[in-house]
């Protein structure tokens, strides 16, 4: 037996032996190819993620410095603009973009006109470089914050960028200021390289370095004393310390040659044995798989030895015992009979024999089966039986060992069918099975299936079989019940008298047609059955046309509908499906019903959607509909009209977007508060509410809400309508009628005044002349000669002066030159009484020479002096003008007034009218007086203009 033992660990190691070498030469190979192959991987990589670090720094200062050119020309951000409203601004670009510190607004001069937070506003930075090098345009690299330490509360390094603010003759009138900190950086190195735990795990190590000092931009990140300052391309670099690092590195850079906006320079490193790292696990890897491979493929050497080994056993051992006894004629005679045995065994032994070879798995694997197994020899006499026949039949090994099995297992019914089958294994040879009713050891009768394989030896001959055995009671029971329930479903579908089942062959003829298809279709079942579907059904080419679908496909599942015209239009749908699908026995089932009204009720559906939205379309008002969460859902063309908004961007979106800011805090509540009230609308005209154009502007809205669910779902539906114009129009014509009672009071008041002055000028100047004329008339007759003709030129020169006092008065009331020359004479008039002082507004008229000539209405021409006399005096009181110019010209039929000015203009809205100010409004009242047309607007460059136009034929009443 040692000589056994020493053949089977010898098979045994020799294909452990080849696993080894063959492992040992992979892992040889494997490090000389990988090792170098993933270098250079690691390498381009490196250079790669260098370069992309360099594109991203770039691209992130380049937006910096774009958002503060925006701010630049800003109409915002100006130094005519309130600085509140600059901080505002400023402000938000620093919630938008966190990467700025600080960013304001400087005066030419270096003071702080406005800084984001009120930082620093008031104070100067003329000596800092930022402002200096601003005023051109500058991007500054990094530096130690000065003035904004003691507010940042602690030691902090910014990059300046500066800007210049222009005016619209590109005259530098301001500079944008801004100071970013350095923590984006480290954001830029995170989301290339990775988490800082992943990075490290990684080996991986990013650096952004200032050029010339060397020095790292991010605080806490050393820079390697012995780090090279030049790395024209990636390659390996072995630190102070031992370890070699992958390394690359990339200058800032742009696209399309950009020039770098900082000269930095950014330092990718990785550790050699991270990026190799790889290779180590899959050495170790091979390691272990050679190492379990070769003592896999020693257990199997170990096993197939003895496998190969065990039929000469008996001749090794008889073979050994003989030669201890030193009986050698024995041994010879032990191994001829030992020979001789397997040269010529017995049927049994033949049988044992056969099934020894595999002995151990076959017994295992038929213990272990779930299905009985029973073997027989050829004689049919039971030898075993597995666990499984056991438990189903009750019938053990040892208790029926060397009985027929047809005459234990079973009745004497089916002994006969038991005993065909048996006779069937010779002829021909083959595999047989029987559904019969076994006994059990107890003797009841459980219904088996009985299949039957015969066992041949090396020359074909039968030397028993195998029997298995299937427990069909489940199965017989579930027939049972499958019969029933065909049963009942052939009795349902009779009893379906509104719907239409059939069941088609393959080629589509009936083979069983329902009474409600009789019904349905008006063919009864005789006259059905053996036809083809299309020409049984009207119009039934449709599902015709499905069942070839299904047919070429083979789809199980079709869906058909069709109209039957003979059956007044009625509209049918439903399933073609597949029965069976078995070769040569395919059947398909038809299930039709009777959707005329359903059909009918959906396209009512439709048609009512359509002009639902045909209605929500065309409305002019505004309608939007939120669900419970206060999301838009419907959003119309009147809306996306009113509010500037498109219904793609809102849909989803919260209603507050409509909302002014003041009403968002309490409209949730409100909304909430009416979706529970149990009110399901309130009507149009109950309030107004105020809404935000996308533009910003406020508007004034009418609006009626309703209520109602859908799905499940609240949904709120409002119905606005902009009412802006008309509350506009409104307040307009409310200040217009308060600035008209204001005019007539005033008017009222200069007419009480006009008397007053009137009456005082007659009593005080022109009664006393007249009293003294008087006078000097009665002494005139009793005067002396020579008295008299002093007393003439007295009595003259009373005259001249009571005269002079009536003009003096009447010029009070109306112009005298108007009258008596014209208005381009009372014009040129009341420039030279209104002339200002050397060196102020210079104010001249330009009168066409027809003009000059022209008189039109006295009506006309007093209102329109009116006019440019308060047209004049603003211009010379409020406008702050440098030059004032009167243009006037017309014929008989029109007359043109303008009156233009340098100064500093009026706003649009007081052009309506301002407050208090009702010199505007008499001059408005004026030319509709006469029916001519008033304009306030913008002189061409600057200042403002009055144009007054009067045609004759728009007032034809006036008296002339």
């Amino acid at each position: 037996m040692n000589q056994a033992r020493r053949l089977t660990w010898r098979f045994a190691l020799l294909p452990a032996l080849a696993m080894a070498v063959l492992t040992s030469v992979m892992l040889a190979v494997e490090h000389q190819l990988l090792d170098a192959d993933l270098s250079q991987r690691s390498l381009v990589r490196m250079q790669q993620r260098a370069d992309v670090l360099g594109l991203q720094l770039q691209a992130a200062l380049r937006d910096a410095v774009n958002q503060v050119r925006l701010q630049a020309r800003s109409p915002l951000v100006q130094p005519n603009v309130p600085p509140a409203r600059v901080r505002a601004e400023l402000d938000k670009l620093i919630a938008e973009s966190p990467k700025f510190v600080w960013i304001g607004l400087i005066a030419p001069d270096g003071r702080v006109l406005a800084g984001s937070k009120g930082w620093l506003e008031g104070q100067s930075i003329a000596a800092r470089p930022v402002f200096r090098q601003g005023l051109r345009g500058m991007v500054g690299d990094i530096h130690e914050a000065v003035a904004l330490a003691p507010l940042l509360g602690h030691p902090a390094e910014l990059i300046d960028i500066g800007e210049p603010v222009l005016d619209d003759d590109g005259k530098v009138v301001a500079v944008i200021t801004a100071h970013l900190g350095l923590h984006w950086v480290g954001n830029v190195l995170t989301a290339s390289l990775g988490e800082p735990q992943v990075a490290r795990e990684a080996g991986l190590t990013g650096l952004v370095i200032t050029s010339p000092s060397q020095r790292s931009v991010l605080k806490g990140v050393p820079v390697p004393d012995d780090l090279p300052a030049s790395i024209p391309s990636a390659r390996a670099w072995q630190a102070a310390d031992g370890t070699t690092h992958f390394i690359a590195q990339s200058p800032l850079r742009g696209e399309a040659g950009e020039a770098a906006l900082l000269d930095w320079r950014v330092v990718v490193m990785q550790r050699q044995d991270a990026a190799l790292a790889i290779v180590d696990r899959l050495s170790n890897s091979m390691i272990r798989v050679g190492v379990l491979a070769a003592l896999l493929l020693a257990a199997a050497g170990v096993w197939m030895s003895r496998r190969m080994l065990k039929p000469w056993g008996p001749v090794f051992e008889a073979v050994l015992a003989h030669e201890r006894l030193g009986d050698h004629a024995g041994v010879a005679n032990r191994v001829q009979t030992l020979v001789a045995q397997r040269a010529d065994p017995s049927p049994v032994a033949r049988l044992m024999g056969w099934l020894a070879r595999d002995a151990g798995n076959l017994r295992r694997a038929i213990d272990h089966l779930p299905l009985g197994i029973a073997l027989v020899d050829r004689d049919y006499r039971v030898e075993y039986l597995n666990p499984a026949f056991t438990r189903l039949l009750g019938w053990t090994t040892e208790g029926i060992r060397g009985n027929v099995a047809g005459e234990c297992l079973f009745g004497a019914a089916e002994r006969d069918a038991l005993l065909r089958l048996y006779q069937q294994l010779d002829d021909p040879p083959g595999e047989f099975a029987a559904r019969l009713d076994a006994l059990t050891a107890s003797g009841e009768r459980v219904a088996v299936q009985w299949h039957l394989v015969p066992m041949l030896n090396a020359q074909g001959e039968r030397v028993g079989a195998l029997s298995i055995v299937h427990d069909i009671r489940a199965e017989r029971s579930a027939r049972v019940r499958a019969d029933a329930l065909a049963d009942r479903l052939r009795a349902l579908a009779e009893a379906a008298v509104d719907t239409l089942l059939a069941t088609l062959d393959i080629d589509g003829r009936v083979l069983e047609w329902n009474r409600g298809a009789a019904q349905l279709s008006g063919t009864p079942a005789a006259a059905a059955l053996g036809r083809r579907l299309d020409e049984v059904l009207p119009c039934g080419h449709c599902a015709a046309d499905s069942l070839r679908e299904a047919q070429i496909h083979g789809i199980a599942d079709v869906s058909v509908e069709m109209d039957l015209p003979e059956r007044g239009r009625r509209r049918f749908a439903g399933t073609i499906y597949a029965l069976g699908l078995a070769p040569g026995s395919a059947r398909f089932g038809v299930i039709l019903r009777d959707v005329t009204e359903e059909y009918a009720a959906r396209q009512a559906l439709a048609d009512g959607a359509a002009r639902l939205s045909a209605v929500i379309g065309n409305a002019s008002d505004a309608i939007v509909s939120v669900n419970a969460q206060g999301r838009i859902t419907l959003f119309n063309p009147s809306a996306e009209r009113i509010f500037g908004y498109p219904a793609a961007q809102m849909l989803g979106a919260p209603l507050d977007v409509l909302l002014p800011p003041v009403a968002q805090p309490s409209h949730g509540p409100a909304l909430d508060a009416f979706a529970h009230s149990g009110v399901s609308q309130r009507a149009m005209g109950a309030g107004r509410v105020n809404g935000v154009h996308a533009d910003g502007r406020l508007l004034t809205l009418e609006a009626s809400i309703s209520q109602a669910v859908t799905n499940g779902q609240t949904v709120l539906t409002a119905i606005l309508r902009d009412v802006t114009d008309r509350v506009n129009q409104q307040a307009l014509l409310e200040r217009t009628r308060d600035e008209l009672a204001q005019l007539n009071r005033r008017l009222l008041e200069q007419e009480k005044q006009t008397s007053r002055k009137l009456a005082q000028s007659l009593h005080d100047e022109l009664g006393q002349t007249l009293a003294a004329l008087r006078l000097h008339w009665e002494a005139y007759g009793n005067a002396a000669e020579a008295q008299k003709t002093r007393m003439n030129e007295r009595i003259a020169h009373l005259v001249v002066l009571a005269n002079r006092q009536v003009r003096s008065v009447l010029s009070e009331l109306r112009p005298p030159l108007l009258d008596e020359l014209g208005l381009a004479a009372a014009l040129d008039n009341e420039i030279r009484q209104h002339a200002p002082a050397e060196g102020d507004a210079r104010v001249r008229l330009e009168a066409s020479s027809a003009a000059q000539l022209q008189r039109w209405l006295p009506d006309v021409e007093y209102a329109v002096f009116m006019v440019a006399r308060e047209a004049l005096l603003n211009a010379l009181r409020h406008a702050s003008a440098r030059e004032i110019t009167l243009y006037l010209e017309g014929d008989e039929h029109r007359l043109t007034l303008a009156v233009c000015d340098d100064g500093i203009g009026i706003a649009p809205d007081a052009r309506i009218s301002r407050p208090g100010h009702l010199g505007l409004v008499g001059m408005r009242e004026r030319a509709h007086a006469i029916g001519a047309e008033l304009h306030i607007g913008d002189a061409t460059g600057r200042g403002t203009m009055v144009t007054l136009t009067w045609e004759a034929a728009d007032e034809p009443h006036l008296p002339g």
